[in-house]
């Protein structure tokens, strides 16, 4: 079994330890609410679990691989425990260590004509840059306010935009609703 998270893995092999994992999951998703269930409150997940299964029909034929892949949704509450108990959590979890730098907007540009698609948010942060509007900061305190508040990226006039630049190249957008952000993420806008 492996729980991954960008380019973080690790691996659970104990038996008894699978089978708690495996219990702990089904009564995760059965108890989710249907706004977790269709994503409706934003948040993204924490992390993936791939339970990989090996199938041998008979002793002439080759195995055959295939797995299942569960989120780990911040609304988890007994996994997440769990996960700290194992310490698995402190492996797998993106941190401020992980984040290069965090360039932030206020997504204001809604009746602004975009040169290409109006909800693509490289070309929404490139309309803040032309406009000096755009704050970027490495200071890990306030990139850890940003992993603690964000929300999945969506078009939503008077919330923040994030570009989060990963140490290992890649990129990823994010949003903060007006209420999780800080005085001191505020304080870089200004």
């Amino acid at each position: 079994m492996w729980v991954t998270n960008r380019n973080k893995k690790v691996a659970i092999s104990d038996p008894g330890e699978i089978s708690e994992l495996k219990q702990i999951i089904k009564r995760e998703i059965s108890n989710m609410s249907y706004e977790v269930q269709i994503d409706k409150d934003g948040k993204p997940d924490v992390a993936n679990i791939q339970v990989e299964v090996k199938v041998k029909e008979n002793s002439n034929q080759v195995s055959t691989d295939y797995g299942y892949y569960y989120p780990w949704k911040s609304t988890f509450h007994e996994l997440e425990k769990w996960m700290n108990e194992k310490g698995y959590a402190d492996k797998i979890r993106i941190t401020a260590e992980d984040i290069q730098s965090a360039e932030i907007i206020k997504d204001d540009y809604m009746d602004e004509k975009t040169p290409k698609n109006p909800t693509s948010p490289e070309q929404r942060v490139a309309l803040a840059r032309e406009k000096n509007r755009t704050a970027v900061t490495k200071d890990k305190v306030l990139l850890t306010d940003v992993l603690d508040h964000h929300f999945n990226y969506g078009v939503e006039n008077g919330n923040y935009i994030v570009k989060l630049m990963y140490k290992e190249g890649y990129s990823d957008f994010v949003m903060l609703k007006e209420s999780d952000m800080t005085p001191e993420l505020k304080a870089l806008l200004k």
